[in-house]
């Protein structure tokens, strides 16, 4: 997933499908479904995308979520192909 526009898409798509349908589910699946967003799901497609790039070690990929190199990569995950 080197294509930064595929990134972008991986990104975006489920989010916005989640605020498609955010009405229609039920309250407490809605917000189930907004943290494996959150917390699982970015926080894998961020981690497996610099670790592709080489920035961080696989090991390293669910490290991101806890303690803020998240905001360190957002150069590479966003704006560098």
């Amino acid at each position: 997933m080197k294509n930064l526009i595929l990134h972008h898409l991986d990104t975006f798509i489920p989010a916005i499908l989640l605020m498609a349908f955010w009405e229609s589910i039920i309250p407490e699946i809605s917000l189930t479904l907004l943290m494996v967003y959150a917390l699982v799901y970015r926080t894998w497609l961020d981690g497996n995308r610099l670790h592709l790039k080489g920035l961080i070690s696989k090991e390293d990929i669910w490290k991101i979520a806890y303690n803020g190199s998240r905001i360190t990569y957002l150069k590479a995950l966003y704006l560098q192909k």
